[in-house]
């Protein structure tokens, strides 16, 4: 059993609250799936992440895992292998995928998000879809694992004047929170145990 929201809660910003997939749905939120794709280099296991190009949305400019929404007639596993190899230039059938992973609701976009674990043999040539990825990054596990590399993140949302603080992992000179910071919480208790 996977350990979950109650999981994924310790890097949550405030006020989140869990949703169901019924609740999700029930405003109409649109499925979407991520990949967290495990390779190894020099010996050390690294995950990719990516900065999304600054646009007019909920989610401009930030630190995200390859994936988006899911298209008509695709599986969650499809949706989430299609958008790796679409933003990172990863071809899906260079991936095995391991697990999936507890979903999300993403309230500010009304997504719900399908998080999967998967891995390439060798150390990928990553080719970046450059209208929505700004920078590809390459994360060492070891430093998502360092408890001194989660910060408090003061987060400003200039259109609704709302300011708050929320846990971040500071990794590789960005700070990844929200959804994927909780997204990778789950994973990295699942590769401690």
């Amino acid at each position: 059993m996977l350990p979950g929201f109650e999981l994924q809660q310790n890097m949550s910003p405030p006020l989140r609250k869990k949703t169901s997939i019924e609740q999700a749905k029930a405003c109409n939120a649109k499925e979407s799936a991520v990949l967290i794709l495990l390779f190894e280099k020099n010996n050390e296991p690294y995950i990719v992440l990516t900065e999304r190009k600054v646009y007019k949305g909920a989610h401009s400019g930030q630190i995200s895992l390859p994936g988006g929404k899911r298209e008509l007639n695709e599986t969650l596993q499809e949706n989430a292998l299609r958008e790796t190899q679409e933003e990172i230039g990863v071809e899906s059938k260079k991936v095995e995928i391991l697990l999936q992973l507890t979903h999300l609701y993403i309230p500010v976009s009304n997504f719900i998000v399908f998080p999967f674990v998967g891995k390439v043999n060798d150390v990928p040539e990553f080719i970046k879809e450059e209208s929505e990825v700004e920078k590809i990054l390459e994360v060492k596990v070891s430093d998502l694992l360092n408890a001194q590399n989660i910060v408090e993140k003061t987060i400003q949302i200039k259109s609704k004047n709302i300011q708050f603080k929320s846990p971040a992992y500071a990794v590789n000179n960005v700070e990844v929170w929200g959804a994927t910071a909780m997204i990778l919480c789950e994973f990295l208790s699942i590769i401690e145990s």
